[in-house]
């Protein structure tokens, strides 16, 4: 009797191709917000078929791991204990993001709740060490563990002193830069959405855990890229240039601290320096100050008013580009806010000879994995 033909009678590289398919298929048909959760479902499916599927499919299936960030504790440690059972997960896993939000609710609050919320189980921090150490191909790790426990997760890890080498990218939430020391090939490292701005570990908001970030990330011995959620004084852009004087591309979002005319003056140092990202146009002293209530461009003259906004914004954008460009003579990119980006070409003295705009979304080190 002739042998139907069947997908096990296929090697592995064709199989691998059809994955790649799969997933390219799906991915153009969905949405973005639901990309990453509908992407994955066709190959659930083709991995469901057999053992043999399964195996070709666990590369695509299994490429990161997110702990999330409405998590307790015991959800957390029950999906490590899993992780820890999975050698396919551990095997494939490309990145790694736990982010974990532990504290007292608002009303918690108002009942005078402790506000460090309820502590890990103590076998917590060790299943965590457990399953990173068992990621041999991790390139993009995100740790944001509650800031009034970090210090538990710090004597376990300093006490087995864990190598991460294959980590490139890092992004952290407050009080964990000690694991800096712990990724020896970083290339990127980023701290981790506006939690970065609350830190409240000493009872009030500080930016003690910026300096800290500032000092551990300059011990990165291959590090291009830094960026760090602050409100950017002067004297903070300078410890950053003493830590990590010839950094390629630095991020220097939010904003509200000095104006860009103080800040020249260092930025001028940066002899390495060919990428870097600027707080919003209106956060930077230059005179601009759109309204931001969105009731103000509704109703008659509201769009005129938009229109007026955008103009200005781009007209003080150029402004500043031509400011920082002409100090900085090693820059090629300039991004004001998160949407603007300039790119400029230089005559053979290094003045600017031509400028151009693109106005699309900047991809950061910190956004949610699959978003990207």
């Amino acid at each position: 009797m002739k042998e139907l033909p069947s997908l096990n009678n296929l090697n592995n590289d064709i199989l691998f191709e059809i994955c790649d398919w799969v997933k390219l298929h799906h991915a153009s048909q969905d949405s973005p917000s639901s990309a990453h959760q509908q992407l994955l479902s066709p190959l659930k499916a083709f991995a469901s078929t057999n053992k043999h599927m399964r195996n070709v499919a666990a590369r695509d299936i299994f490429q990161g791991i997110k702990i999330g960030q409405d998590w307790n504790w015991d959800r957390a440690l029950s999906a490590l204990d899993s992780i820890a059972q999975c050698e396919a997960v551990r095997l494939y896993a490309k990145f790694f993001m736990i982010d974990l939000y532990i504290g007292p609710t608002y009303e918690e609050r108002q009942r005078g709740c402790d506000k460090k919320g309820p502590p890990p189980p103590r076998r917590f921090p060790k299943m965590l060490l457990q399953v990173l150490t068992s990621l041999p191909n991790i390139n993009r790790l995100t740790l944001v563990i509650p800031e009034h426990h970090t210090n538990v997760f710090k004597k376990i890890f300093n006490k087995s002193n864990p190598s991460f080498p294959s980590v490139r990218t890092l992004v952290l939430g407050p009080h964990m830069d000690w694991i800096i020391a712990m990724c020896p090939n970083l290339t990127t490292i980023s701290s981790h959405d506006w939690r970065w701005l609350h830190s409240n570990i000493d009872g009030k908001q500080s930016n003690r855990h910026s300096a800290d970030f500032i000092k551990s990330a300059g011990q990165a011995k291959d590090l291009r890229y830094f960026e760090m959620q602050e409100r950017w004084p002067r004297w903070q852009l300078e410890a950053v240039y003493e830590a990590m004087p010839m950094i390629q591309s630095l991020a220097m979002p939010v904003g509200g601290g000095d104006g860009i005319k103080d800040l020249l003056p260092t930025l001028s140092r940066f002899k390495g320096l060919s990428s870097l990202v600027l707080p919003n146009v209106s956060s930077l002293g230059v005179g601009f100050s759109p309204p931001w209530c969105g009731n103000a461009y509704m109703g008659p003259g509201g769009e005129e008013l938009a229109l007026q906004v955008e103009a200005e914004g781009r007209q003080a954008a150029e402004m500043v580009a031509r400011m920082v460009f002409g100090n900085v003579p090693s820059l090629e990119e300039l991004w004001v806010g998160d949407h603007s980006k300039a790119n400029i070409t230089r005559t053979d003295t290094g003045e600017i000879d031509e400028m151009s705009w693109t106005y699309n979304s900047r991809q950061k080190p910190n956004e949610d994995p699959w978003d990207l």
